[in-house]
């Protein structure tokens, strides 16, 4: 899966999706690479792929969009993708749920 597949299959959870950072206040989506994975075999490289984090961002309690995450990213066969951790920031007011990925 390339970057721009990931991306692509992010948009298909029906909020707005921002590489890097957003400046918005509402309910988004930010992801951002942090590195690269290797899996070696026979002094040579069988797959390589890229560690992604995602987070949204919400002001409403309990929503339906975490769980919509986890289900797109889990139904994808090249995407590892672990539980979110939630945090709630007192200075936004925002909701954080927070995964970590690995895209081959």
């Amino acid at each position: 899966m390339t970057i721009r597949q990931f991306k692509t299959l992010l948009l298909t959870v029906g909020v707005e999706v921002f590489h890097f950072e957003s400046q918005k206040q509402s309910e988004y989506i930010v992801w951002y690479e942090i590195g690269n994975i290797r899996l070696s075999g026979d002094n040579s490289i069988a797959e390589s792929g890229t560690m992604i984090a995602v987070d949204f961002f919400t002001k409403q309690e309990y929503s339906v969009i975490p769980d919509q995450i986890t289900e797109t990213l889990s139904g994808c066969d090249s995407i590892a993708v672990d539980d979110p951790t939630i945090i709630f920031d007192e200075e936004t007011k925002l909701i954080h749920y927070a995964w970590t990925c690995e895209v081959v």
